[in-house]
Formats: structure tokens, sequence, C-alpha cells
């Protein structure tokens, strides 16, 4: 029974989208029967409307109202829509044919829910809310299924909560006839053979006493604004139905539902006074409805609390030169500051009634002076100027003052020669002389154009005057050359004018060398030659370059010429025993035949040697024992000697040649030496001492004789002998 019910719902909305009368005009509005009811719904999602073809859509059941209980929560509208263009107007249409909930599918009998309004584009945005027409009894049929979970087709309608179970009126199988009585939706008779041969089922009830109901409902009621407590209350009225039609309603009146009155200021622009000077904020009142939508019920009115000042303001304002009458003049705006703290204006750039105008003097500081080369004159040129708060500004642009200056050609400096230097063409051999222009300005001279060359030319003459120092000459190595240099000069009233410095000439010097020595790298075994160049220019021979290693010089090899043993500085020592270590060493023979040698490795110590030394003896000794001697003879008259012999005992010291000091003892020793010597034995020492006798000693015959020691010899004092 399902499928057949939906089979004919959709041949139903296939008749009614596509007649003929739907797509070319609008419909009128559906007449509200008693058993007919309007309910809204929203979008779900934005959904692209398409232009006669019809398309699926899903809206959210919104607002019914007075619904049995629970009914109307969680439900899903599913139809179709499309739209038509009718007098420049875009009619959107919407048909609804069954309801979901979760996974619970119910379809509305009869001709669904139907509505067609206004669309400004072609999108039916999300949560846009729209009002449909429909069956209330179907509507809630088909809401009682989505909501009875052991039914598999509907049973019937429930009229109110108040029904009872027994009074559920029964719909007729659908069938298919050939009656061709048309449906109406939205005022507009369908022409489509399969639409008009469906015939609405009849509804019977199974108890013939009528049923009433009540329903408290707002359609129809409008929204009544009370100023004096700032509220808008929703009015509504109450239905009476029996046996599931409208017998009575009510007059509209206040419901309890209430929205509070606020206001905006977002519509509203300010209101100026400009004879006041002042602007003050405007709001509309609004309420917001249970659906969220904001309803304006008032216009513009001006917010006496609340005021702004209006100010002039200078800065967004530019100074008004007037040149004819050589006056500044300020200007401001007139603005005040907002409610949301943004500055507004309310008149532009006038002139300003707090500053005055201030006058406008022409002046030359920061003006040049324009020329003209054609007319051989030159122009002042000035600008005006004015003070304001203590600055200086500046009014336009410069401009000719009326004074003007003469312009005169100028050849010669005021110190003499040219003012500037002649041009000069090397390859034609000639000089031109050039000119400034020059004004005199306030009694003082000034330039007014660059040096600028004459038609006339002077013949050039070349000279190495001056230019013969080698030094200041271009001395190119790798080619072994260098250039000799010259400068030109012309005739200028009898005088040689150099027009050039010194520069190269074509007179070529060869380069001549000598190797001065050698550069050694005894790292790499090979040397450098080091080479002075020389020229003989006329001024006598110049070196170029002294001894220096040129540019692809070649590298001379040492030459191997054999091997040493050399001691490397570094000893061993072994009391007084001295070995010095040693290295090998290759030695090379370098270019300049001198020799390197190349330590390759190390060679066996040499020695030992004496590394000691006896560095103290004392200068006196401390006789132990002693003995005399004398002897005779005949030595020139000089008398006779005596000798002394003794053991002696002193202190010596043995130090080695890094300052160890080996031996530092004292030491007794007994010794006879030679006449007048020192004796040393073992290192340790004795030594004679010799005396002559007095003269008065001599014996008269001065024979050779040996006689004994002079009893009166005290070896301490010497009693008057000589040392010998």
């Amino acid at each position: 029974m399902s499928k057949l019910i939906f089979k004919i719902i959709y041949m139903v909305l296939l008749s009614i989208l596509t007649t003929s009368a739907f797509a070319q005009t609008i419909p009128e509005p559906l007449s509200l029967e008693p058993a007919m009811i309007i309910v809204s719904a929203r979008a779900i999602s934005p959904v692209e409307l398409p232009e006669g073809e019809p398309l699926a859509v899903s809206l959210q059941l919104w607002n019914f109202p007075a619904p049995p209980t629970g009914l109307d929560t969680n439900v899903t509208l599913n139809g179709f829509t499309r739209t038509v263009s009718v007098e420049n107007r875009r009619i959107a249409q919407v048909v609804i044919t069954n309801i979901t909930k979760g996974d619970r599918t119910a379809v509305i009998d009869d001709q669904g829910l139907v509505a067609q309004f206004d669309l400004e584009s072609g999108v039916l945005k999300a949560g846009q809310e729209i009002d449909m027409e429909g069956n209330r009894d179907n509507l809630i049929a088909a809401l009682q299924k989505l909501n009875d979970e052991t039914s598999a087709e509907p049973a019937g309608v429930i009229m109110d909560d108040g029904i009872e179970p027994d009074q559920v009126i029964v719909q007729d199988e659908l069938e298919t006839n050939n009656d061709t009585s048309p449906s109406d939706v939205g005022g507009n008779a369908s022409s489509n053979d399969q639409a008009s041969s469906w015939k609405a089922p009849t509804s019977v009830a199974t108890k013939n006493d009528p049923t009433l109901s009540f329903v408290t409902t707002e359609v129809g009621c409008s929204v009544r604004i009370d100023d004096a407590q700032k509220v808008a209350i929703q009015q509504s009225k109450t239905e009476t139905y029996e046996g599931g039609a409208l017998t009575d309603s009510s007059e509209c009146s206040d419901s309890e539902i209430r929205y509070p009155l606020d206001q905006s200021y977002n519509t509203c622009g300010d209101f100026i006074d400009m004879a006041a000077m002042t602007a003050w904020p405007q709001y509309s009142l609004y309420y917001t409805d249970k659906s969220g939508v904001s309803n304006t019920i008032s216009t513009c009115q001006s917010d006496v609390d609340l005021s702004f000042t209006i100010f002039e303001n200078e800065t967004a304002c530019a100074i008004y030169t007037d040149f004819s009458t050589s006056l500044a003049v300020p200007q401001s705006s007139l603005v005040y500051v907002n409610m949301s703290n943004v500055e507004q204006q309310v008149r532009g750039c006038e002139a300003s009634t707090i500053k005055p105008a201030v006058p406008m003097v022409q002046s030359t500081n920061g003006c040049a002076i324009r020329h003209d080369f054609a007319g051989s004159t030159s122009y002042q040129q000035g600008a005006y100027v004015y003070e304001l708060d203590g600055i200086k500004y500046q009014a336009g642009g410069c401009a000719d003052t009326g004074e003007n200056y003469t312009q005169t050609v100028v050849y010669d400096s005021t110190v003499g020669g040219f003012l500037c230097s002649p041009v000069v063409n090397l390859s034609s051999g000639k000089a031109t002389l050039q000119s400034r222009l020059q004004i005199t300005v306030d009694g003082m001279n000034q330039f007014i154009t660059d040096c600028t060359p004459d038609t006339s030319a002077q013949s050039l003459i070349a000279t190495t005057d001056g230019c013969d120092n080698p030094f200041t000459w271009q001395h190119d190595l790798s080619v072994g050359q260098s250039y000799g240099q010259e400068r030109f000069y012309f005739l200028y009233n009898g005088v040689a004018d150099y027009v050039t410095d010194c520069q190269q000439s074509t007179v070529v010097y060869p380069h001549q060398v000598e190797t001065t020595g050698w550069q050694d790298h005894d790292d790499q075994l090979y040397g450098y030659a080091l080479t002075t160049v020389y020229i003989q220019p006329p001024s006598g021979r110049f070196d170029v370059a002294v001894s220096q290693v040129l540019t692809g010089a070649t590298q001379m090899p040492y030459e191997l010429t054999g091997t040493t043993l050399k001691e490397n500085g570094t000893v061993i020592y072994e009391d007084c025993s001295k070995f010095s270590e040693t290295s090998n060493f290759e030695q090379w023979k370098r270019p300049d035949n001198t020799i390197y040698e190349k330590a390759i490795g190390t060679g066996a110590p040499a020695g030992p040697s004496n590394a000691c030394s006896v560095t103290s003896w004392p200068s006196q000794w401390n006789y132990k024992s002693n003995s005399v001697k004398g002897y005779a003879g005949c030595n020139g008259g000089k008398g006779y000697k005596a000798k002394r012999t003794g053991t002696y005992e002193g202190i010596y010291t043995v130090t080695r040649e890094d300052g160890l000091i080996i031996t530092n003892e004292i030491d007794t020793n007994t010794a006879t030496c030679s006449t007048g010597s020192y004796c040393y034995i073992n290192g340790k020492g004795e030594y004679d001492q010799w005396y002559s006798y007095p003269s008065s000693a001599i014996p008269a015959n001065n024979c050779p004789a040996t006689v004994g020691a002079p009893s009166s010899l005290n070896w301490n004092t010497n009693n008057g002998w000589t040392l010998y």
C-alpha cells in the first residue's frame, strides 16, 4: 500500500511541476480550509535551485502550531523544488511528499505540503525559513506513523492529545480510477492526465459521535508592541475542532510570550545639527523572536541622552595659498567623535575660524637662477614663503622675480693662464680652446656653464722634456721591454702650453738581465736565481727590478755531494766524562756552491772527554812542616841562597763544566820540588821559596861553598832576605 501511495503522490507532484499554468503565472495563495494549516521549515544546507526542472530537497521541520506532544521533533521534510521566472520575478516552488525521522519514513497523504515565494537569487540559503501550507490531519497522521514503532502502515489520524484510541479516523484504500476531477495545489488546476486520474481517499470515522479538540495557535495573530513596558507581546488565539474540522476561532489576544525591546544603532545614522554644532546618535527599536529573527518596530530616533560636540580639525586640511592676495589661509574641517570612538566628518575643508590668514612674502632662498642661453640672459627666481605657528612654509614653486643678469664668455683665469684646459686630440694633433659663461650677481662673479670647446684649434708638438725619468715609465717584465714617455704642447702667445701629462711614447728599451744571487728553498732542495733587470736609456743605466725572482724563473735543483756526522749539541755526563750525541747529515750543494746539511738520522755518541777542572786553590798555605837547605854559590856576587821545602795542607775544588761540583775537600801533601817552581802531585800542591842572603853575609873570598843556613833566618818575616 505504501508503494502505491508514493507512486500516486509522485504523479501528482510531476503534474504540478510541469503544468503550463504553474510555470507561467504566479499561483494564488491557498485558501485556508478548516483542515489546512501553515507550518515552518528551514533549509538544512544551501540548495542551488534549478529553473524549470524539479530537484529533490530536504528541509527541517521548524514550527508546527500546537502539534501532539513530541511528534514534531527531529523531523525532516522531503520533496522537490524548482524556480520559475514570471514578469521579471524569480519564484521558488516547493512540494513536500514524505517525512523522515531517523531510519523511518512516512508519506503525507493527498497533496502533501506546498509553498511558493520570491527568491532574490537562485540559492536557497542554509537556515532560511519557509512557510508551507498543507492538510493538518494528513501531516499529523504522517508524524504519528513516524513515532509509532509497532505500526507498519499509518492506521489513522489522531486529532489531539485528548483523543481516545477508539476515536481514530481510518482512511480507505487508495485506488486509481478514471475520475477526471483535478487536484488543486496552491490554487492552480492540474492538466496532467495521470495526476487527474487519481482520486483523493475518503476519510470515515469509526464512530458517528464528533470529537471536540482545542488548539492554541499563533498563526494569523500579530505581535503587539507595549511601549510602556518596552516589550513585544506575541498574540495567540484558540481554535476549536469538531471531528477534525475547524468550527470556531477566538480573537487574538496577548499570550505569555514576551520579547524585550532593544535599541539598534546599526541601521540609523547620526543626526547632525550644524547650527548647534552638535550630533546625536539615532536608534531604532527591535525585538528578537523565538526563531532568532530580529524584527524592527520603529523608525530612527535621536538618543537625546548622548550627544557629540562638533569641532574644527586642521590635520586633514591643507593650507590654501591665495596668490592674488598674497595670503596663506589655514583651513579646517568640522568633525565629531561618534559612540564607537571613530571620527566623523560633517563638513569639508574651509577657512578656519580659529586661525587667521598670514601674509606670503617672495624669497630667493632655495630658488636657483634660470638661464636663457639663447638670449644670453639669466633670470633670478623666487618663491613665496609664510610663517605659521613659528614654522616657515613655502607656497608653490620658484618663479621669475623680474631681476636678470647678462651672460659673458670668459677664457682666461683671473690668476693667469687658461680658465679651462684646452681639448686635446692626439690623433689629429690639434688642441681646442675652451671657455665658460659668467654672470655677475650682487657684485660677485659666478660661472653658469662648464668648460665648452671653441671652434678654433692649435697644432700639437711632442717632447720628452720633463718625461725622461725612467722611474715613472712603464716597465713590462713579462715581455722584457720598457717604454719611454713624452708630452704634448702648443704655443700660445709664443709660450709653450702643455696640454698633456707625461704619457707612454713609441720608444722601446729592451731589458737586460744579470744574476745577483739565489733564493734558497732548502725544504724542497731547489733554488731560484735572483735577477736584476736594467735598461740603458739616454740618461744612463736604470735598474727596473733588483734581485728579484722573475716570473717563470727555472727551479735549479741541489746536488747531493755526500754525508757527514756532527755533534748536535746534546751531551750526556758520567762524573767528569762527557759524551756528545751526533746526527747524520746529507750534504747538498746549492746553486751558489754553498752546502745545505739535511738531517737524516742519529749517529753514535762522541767521547768521552774530560769535562772537569780545578777551580779553587787557596792563596796561602798552612805549613805543616818545613826544612831549610842552604847552598853556596858564586852567582855574580849575589850571595847565597836558601830553599825551604815543606808539607802543606790546603782546600781544592773540582767542578764540571755544567756547574756540578765533583770534589770539594781538605788535603795534605809532602813533596820536594825543583828550584823556584810549583809542584802538582795528583792535583795537590807544594811549592818552594828561595831567598838570597843579604850582601853583608857574602863571604869575602866569594868562593863557592856549601854553607848552612844562617841561624838568624826567620822564614815568616824573611829577615831582610830577598825572595829570589
